[in-house]
């Protein structure tokens, strides 16, 4: 009897032994697989941002080009270049 309950013992303790070790097994699966996604996730945002990034660099170049910058002073404002009696130059200091 007392041979048969040490072993009942023993089989229980075992028992939640590989309970535990499969329980702590399937979390970090689930966590692997959790982070993975995420993982996933955050790459794409990365490659969507940077595919923006160079879309507003290409913009921005655009915009600050010489050329540019000429077309709109002297559509959009009115501007042109000074005459030559307009330029005043200052000595240097």
């Amino acid at each position: 009897m007392r041979g048969s309950r040490e072993m009942g013992t023993a089989l229980f303790v075992g028992g939640g032994g590989l309970f535990i070790l499969f329980s702590v097994s399937a979390w970090f699966h689930v966590q692997s697989v959790r982070l993975s996604y995420r993982a996933q996730s955050v790459r794409q945002d990365l490659d969507r941002l940077e595919r923006k990034e160079q879309a507003e660099r290409r913009r921005l170049e655009s915009a600050m080009s010489l050329a540019r910058l000429d077309q709109t002073a002297r559509s959009r404002r009115g501007l042109a270049l000074p005459r030559p009696d307009q330029v005043r130059l200052l000595p240097d200091v």
